[in-house]
């Protein structure tokens, strides 16, 4: 089950960047929720078979792209 949830995450993360390098989707809301979802199932995933080092570095994944979404949704309320 790991396997499954792990790869998930890890497919939405691979999905963001190369739609991001190809120029089919900028650095936006998107992207972000993309990045965000992918590192917390993909944490979830690392944490089920007890890599510790990679469920730090996706909750950090996870949290930076969560801080990017807090800014987007400020600069859109700021911009009404």
């Amino acid at each position: 089950m790991s396997d499954i949830i792990t790869s998930g995450g890890v497919l939405l993360i691979l999905i963001a960047f190369f739609a991001n390098v190809t120029g089919q989707l900028s650095k936006n809301q998107t992207y972000f929720w993309l990045n965000a979802v992918g590192s917390m199932l993909t944490g979830i995933g690392a944490f089920m078979v007890g890599l510790i080092p990679i469920v730090v570095l996706e909750s950090i994944w996870a949290a930076v792209s969560l801080y990017e979404i807090s800014l987007i949704y400020k600069s859109k309320k700021l911009n009404k």
